[in-house]
């Protein structure tokens, strides 16, 4: 009879200790999350993307407040569009055919990169070779609208690059703002981006900064 006891005893821990294995096999650790990893969020727009940074460099970051430090005129043509998390204004403008233009505007503190890194950066992305600094001087000019110096670089692609149809170009100015950089950029179909040429030279002329020296 005792034994009998005993051995139903134990066949009820075999079960219970069965169920306690069942549960800890079924149990999913959650994948973490890109939150709290302690990195900052990258962005296209950054003009240290695809940049080659020294090691132990820090990447250039948005200046820690903007509101108001800018104001312009929105073009005719142009469509206003809402600004993202990187753009501090963002505008598209729409040619034959459907063909639209990007035109954005973004702010990074201190000298984000050089010039030279952002002007092959942007070469890059038309799928253009880098250039040097000896060669900068013949790839982009100084301007200086509303009588504020800036660099205005402007490049086409060799290759069908929209819709494999169109040359893509890019046109780029750069400017020097209380410490931080400026860069405002449209992009899109060569021949639009050209016959747009006069209304980003009026855009550039009306710009006003509420920190300009």
């Amino acid at each position: 009879m005792i034994r009998a006891q005993l051995l139903c005893v134990f066949s009820c821990l075999l079960a219970f200790s069965a169920c306690k294995n069942d549960e800890v096999s079924s149990y999913r650790t959650p994948k973490a999350s890109g939150a709290g990893s302690g990195m900052p969020p990258m962005s296209s727009e950054m003009p240290s993307s695809g940049m080659e940074m020294p090691s132990g460099a820090a990447l250039p970051t948005a200046p820690a407040a903007v509101s108001g430090a800018i104001k312009w005129k929105t073009p005719k043509g142009w469509k206003e569009l809402s600004p993202s998390e990187m753009r501090t204004a963002s505008f598209s403008a729409e040619g034959k055919g459907g063909l639209k233009a990007d035109i954005s505007a973004v702010v990074l503190a201190g000298p984000a990169g050089g010039e030279l890194a952002n002007v092959n950066r942007w070469r890059g992305q038309l799928n253009l070779g880098p250039i040097t600094e000896a060669e900068l001087a013949a790839h982009s000019k100084k301007i200086s609208p509303g009588g504020r110096p800036m660099l205005l670089s402007d490049f086409v692609s060799s290759e069908l690059l929209i819709d494999n149809r169109y040359k893509k170009r890019l046109v780029a100015a750069t400017c020097s703002v209380g410490g931080n950089t400026w860069f405002f950029k449209m992009t899109g179909e060569d021949a639009l981006v050209r016959s747009l040429a006069p209304s980003f030279t009026q855009f550039l002329e009306n710009l006003r900064f509420s920190d300009a020296p």
